[in-house]
């Protein structure tokens, strides 16, 4: 890739912590948001909320598709409350905006069934218990 297909991003919070990274503007805003999850520190009951300049990462578009180009670009980032509903919604097999996003900070899962959200569970959770009937296959 050239130069111009690449963009160094700092993502920082408010915090302090921060990720600096080269990433192809090509990069899709989940692939992002992935990146910056794994890279900084989950807190229990807080969610990372990722953004440029005043809107907020969309998942589904790129990175220059949401206007994150050029040599370089700035990112912030802050821990807001998890919102237990729109998790418990995800659990459920419903569609939610922010795919497995939703469960991060969740610290506690009971009666957990099958579903998809089984293969993301969160770095924050420290508790999951199955249903009697959960079927592992």
């Amino acid at each position: 890739a050239d130069e111009t297909d690449e963009v160094v991003l700092q993502v920082l919070c408010l915090t302090g912590e921060g990720v600096t990274e080269c990433v192809p503007c090509s990069m899709l805003g989940y692939d992002l948001r992935r990146l910056v999850s794994e890279k900084l520190p989950c807190k229990p009951g807080a969610k990372l909320a990722v953004h440029h300049v005043n809107t907020k990462l969309t998942l589904n578009q790129t990175l220059g598709e949401q206007g994150i180009v050029g040599k370089s670009a700035m990112l912030s980032c802050t821990y807001i409350p998890t919102n237990v509903y729109t998790a418990w919604c995800y659990v459920c097999g419903l569609p939610t905006c922010e795919r497995e996003f939703v469960l991060e900070g969740v610290t506690k899962i009971e009666g957990a069934t099958s579903g998809e959200y089984l293969r993301h569970l969160p770095q924050s959770l420290a508790t999951l218990t199955f249903c009697h009937s959960f079927n592992p296959s």
